[in-house]
């Protein structure tokens, strides 16, 4: 009988006591992220410098999304990382955050050139243009300014499903010139 009473009391107490259970904040990509930076692996595009006139050609390697879910974050983050090959600056990854908003770039032999391209939260909507590929029809894009870890102030545009159009800085000014994006 002692044993019994002893397991019901002891019963009692470890349904009694609170577990104090934290659940991490989780942060995934939206729809309208994806639109900007997600795309079909053989994806590329061509840019001109209209300063130099130098040609870059850039193609999605890969793109991948990830979740980050490790014991010293104090979060869930869905990423999405693009594995980019561009004739001018080698292979470069590309990195999109979905807690941070934000955009980063290094060189894939050199983490140390990690470069935070923008913050994504500061963008803003108010501008159409007309693409290399389509003459016909307008789209609209959106405007940042950033500044590298060098202090280099750029201006960049991005529009939906198409990705990076335009970069400028006080040296160089690169324009899409032609560009395919492969079908999912």
């Amino acid at each position: 009988m002692k044993a019994l009473q002893a397991s019901i009391f002891l019963l009692l107490f470890i349904t009694s006591c609170q577990f104090d259970y934290y659940e991490k904040p989780q942060f995934f990509l939206t729809q309208s992220d994806l639109e900007y930076f997600e795309f079909p692996t053989g994806s590329w595009w061509v840019y001109e410098d209209s300063v130099s006139l130098k040609r870059d050609s850039v193609i999605l390697l890969s793109s991948d999304k990830r979740i980050i879910e490790e014991d010293e974050i104090e979060f869930v983050e869905e990423l999405l990382l693009n594995r980019y090959q561009s004739s001018l600056r080698g292979a470069v990854i590309g990195k999109f955050t979905a807690k941070s908003k934000k955009y980063i770039e290094w060189k894939e032999e050199d983490e140390t050139s990690l470069e935070e391209l923008f913050n994504y939260e500061n963008f803003y909507e108010d501008k159409y243009t007309y693409l290399p590929n389509d003459s016909t029809k307008k789209h609209k894009i959106i405007n940042f300014i950033w500044e590298n870890k060098s202090h280099n102030i750029h201006k960049t545009a991005y529009t939906k499903k198409i990705g990076l159009i335009k970069r400028e800085s006080e040296n160089t000014a690169w324009r899409l010139v032609k560009f395919h994006i492969n079908d999912k």
